[in-house]
């Protein structure tokens, strides 16, 4: 199953990027899963690290730099799209 994780404190984009991430993926197993802030991201990082991580640059409790640094270093495999405004 493909998993990602889309963190967007926007949350009317965070919706939009949601559903786009669902249109784009074609596998047959997927499971996208949201954050608007840091605190919530890390939470549903802690309990399964996902293939992708698609974040904001800036969130409103911290940066999106700081927590693609803690998600790589245990997950060298994975992919990290960072967005900014």
């Amino acid at each position: 199953m493909l998993d990602v994780l889309v963190v967007e404190d926007d949350l009317i984009l965070l919706d939009f990027l949601v559903q786009e991430v669902a249109n784009q993926i074609h596998a047959p197993e997927k499971k996208i899963r949201k954050a608007s802030c840091l605190r919530t991201a890390k939470n549903l990082l802690s309990n399964k690290m996902p293939d992708w991580l698609l974040l904001d640059l800036s969130l409103p409790d911290g940066s999106g730099v700081d927590l693609a640094e803690e998600f790589i270093k245990d997950n060298l495999n994975s992919k990290i799209l960072i967005l900014t405004a």
